[in-house]
């Protein structure tokens, strides 16, 4: 397999010059063939990396470990937010069908609201903190960790 270096001496080849954002545009302007939903996706990830100063840098300053970097922490943030949009959509979707369906409505639910009524539930049950999925105490209850009686 051949390889080159770059000496200090050697003048940049062009395409080094790009910047990151110009590099993803120019690549999704050679897809050719595929779907709608690909092309908008594209379009939403180059709109993300817009956000980023990671777009403005040029190529020839980039290490493979700065584009790693870029991309765990992308997938990180993507993460977290696809994780909490789902169970708020979820959440809203379930109250909404619950409010159309009987006449005493239901107020708005959140997973934080869920969370803490089962751990001020599991709490008022006598269940032992090291033993319960629950990591803090829950601060409304009137009840705390462990000093619960059975009845």
């Amino acid at each position: 397999m051949y390889r080159w270096r770059l000496e200090p001496t050697d003048k940049l080849p062009a395409g080094k010059k790009m910047t990151v954002g110009e590099l993803v545009a120019r690549y999704g302007s050679t897809k050719t063939g595929v779907r709608t939903t690909t092309k908008q996706g594209d379009n939403f990830v180059q709109k993300l990396l817009k956000q980023t100063e990671f777009s403005g840098r040029k190529i020839g300053n980039i290490r493979t470990s700065d584009a790693k970097i870029y991309l765990i922490k992308r997938q990180e943030v993507q993460y977290s937010q696809n994780r909490e949009g789902r169970s708020e959509h979820r959440f809203n979707h379930m109250v909404a069908r619950y409010n159309e369906i009987f006449r005493i409505q239901l107020p708005n639910i959140t997973p934080h609201v869920c969370r803490h009524t089962y751990c001020s539930n599991m709490a008022r049950s006598g269940m032992r903190r090291e033993a319960s999925p629950c990591r803090e105490t829950p601060k409304r209850s009137s009840t705390s960790w462990g000093t619960a009686k059975s009845a």
